[in-house]
């Protein structure tokens, strides 16, 4: 007698009924909220900073080099954006289990 495995090779027909059941996403508890929520703040101040950056682009690239003013750019836009998902999804999962 075998039982069900919970794995990712287990096909489809393989799954009981508790393992559709949905789980809200876990948060990592309030510290981890309270980090996150820095980081969106931390992102958004990011996100400000490179929109008010755009009209200096052209200076720094002739000054640096095209190449790495678009590397630079782009990572801290990466980053920012990162920062700012992630802290928002964590936001929200909180507020919808009702944790503070």
């Amino acid at each position: 007698m075998t039982t069900p495995s919970t794995g990712p090779d287990t096909p489809a027909g393989d799954r009981t009924a508790a393992d559709d059941d949905e789980q809200p996403p876990k948060t990592g508890g309030e510290s981890a909220v309270a980090w996150k929520g820095i980081g969106l703040i931390i992102g958004l101040a990011l996100l400000v900073g490179c929109a008010f950056s755009v009209e200096h682009l052209s200076a720094w690239s002739q000054h640096y080099g095209t190449a790495w003013v678009f590397l630079a750019f782009t990572l801290i836009m990466l980053i920012a954006g990162q920062l700012t998902v992630r802290g928002f999804d964590t936001i929200w999962a909180a507020i919808r289990s009702g944790r503070r």
